[in-house]
């Protein structure tokens, strides 16, 4: 590989390291045995629709980066991030769950990702007097649940020196999973601060999950 190029991937390993999320923890099955995945599927459980397809779509993209053929759920899951739709339809666990599991098979899926946000928290400081960090101790992952399971589980200003600002901490849990055996193949969570907006900042969250995922060889590309 000559200097050049080797100085290039360098400038994009930098741009891909900025931004606001962090991958705070993340585990791979004991038992993992990678493999080839034909159609990965990302749902997002949040009620905004456009930041659903943006956070969707961004991770999508990513991992098409890399090889992995992968699709927003959108469309597939119209009702995902949406428990007050669902509660007026009176949809007892089991119809919910099965539900589930027919539209996977029907579109082909054999890999899903479900992203959920596990808190938020938001902190009102004086700008010129030092404070401390939000710190969040995650939980281990539920290992030995299937897909659906979870799927059910998940569902239901400017800095200036003498000013009072706010700031909100997002801490995101993000679960892949095998669906023919039904096994959580790999869990992560982040820690975004401060987003200006999610159009900015789904690229680089997509990227630290994405690379973390490749980097553990968590399926064959």
């Amino acid at each position: 590989m000559n200097k050049s190029i080797q100085i290039l991937i360098a400038g994009l390993l930098l741009i891909a390291c900025a931004g606001s999320t962090k991958l705070t923890v993340s585990y791979t099955s004991k038992d993992l045995q990678p493999k080839k995945y034909t159609k990965l599927a990302i749902v997002a459980l949040t009620n905004s629709d456009p930041n659903r397809l943006v956070i969707e779509e961004a991770l999508a993209d990513q991992f098409e980066m890399i090889g992995v053929h992968a699709v927003s759920t959108f469309n597939i899951f119209p009702l995902a991030g949406r428990p007050d739709v669902l509660s007026e339809m009176d949809l007892d666990e089991e119809t919910v769950k099965n539900h589930i599991r027919e539209t996977v098979m029907k579109n082909n899926i054999d890999a899903l990702m479900i992203i959920s946000l596990l808190d938020s928290r938001q902190t009102e400081r004086y700008v010129s007097v030092p404070v401390s960090g939000v710190s969040y101790y995650p939980s281990y992952p539920a290992y030995g649940y299937a897909y659906y399971d979870y799927y059910y589980y998940a569902y239901g200003a400017t800095h200036t020196r003498g000013y009072y600002t706010s700031e909100t901490t997002y801490f995101v849990e993000i679960n892949l999973y095998d669906t023919n055996t039904e096994k959580l193949i790999w869990t992560g969570q982040t820690k975004t601060e401060n987003i200006n907006s999610i159009e900015a900042e789904a690229p680089q969250f997509a990227r630290v999950i994405v690379r973390d995922i490749q980097y553990k060889k968590v399926m064959i590309l």
